[in-house]
């Protein structure tokens, strides 16, 4: 499939909850600095966002500017490492009383897509070779821990 850079919404935050919290800093500030004009908010709010997201298993987000929500789980690899996130989205309301229902069965999707992923042969899986990427290979700048932990 396609990439971007993980930018701010909920599959971005369902990828990087599933990472590491040092990697996760450290692409997020990267991608904030080349993206974002306000970075000290931008990287508080989506520390929140992140910590709310693992302790969750998902993220489920309303979208201010395009209406609607989105929910998300992160796809991993045999490691525990994301691959990537599959989810919903909706340009309408979803009850509160709904939420937990819907992570339950975004999260079993997500656990099928795995299965599946991982029953293919090795060849099949993927023509890529796991390479660290130019965010990742970056130092990150300082970040408050507690914003993260």
């Amino acid at each position: 499939g396609a990439r971007w850079p993980l930018a701010a919404d909920a599959f971005s935050v369902a990828v990087l909850a599933a990472l590491p919290l040092e990697q996760a800093e450290t692409l997020a500030l990267a991608n904030l600095r080349r993206y974002s004009s306000a970075i000290e908010t931008d990287i508080r709010e989506l520390g929140v966002r992140i910590r709310r997201a693992r302790a969750e298993g998902h993220t489920l987000e309303s979208h201010e500017t395009l209406g609607g929500w989105r929910l998300a789980v992160a796809v991993r690899d045999r490691a525990g490492r994301p691959e990537g996130a599959i989810g919903i989205f909706s340009g309408g309301e979803i009850a509160p009383a709904d939420h937990g229902a819907l992570a339950l069965l975004v999260g079993r999707g997500a656990r099928q897509v795995q299965e599946a992923i991982w029953r293919l042969p090795a060849g099949l899986r993927s023509r890529r070779k796991r390479t660290a990427t130019p965010f990742e290979k970056r130092e990150s700048s300082h970040c408050e821990t507690d914003v993260w932990a």
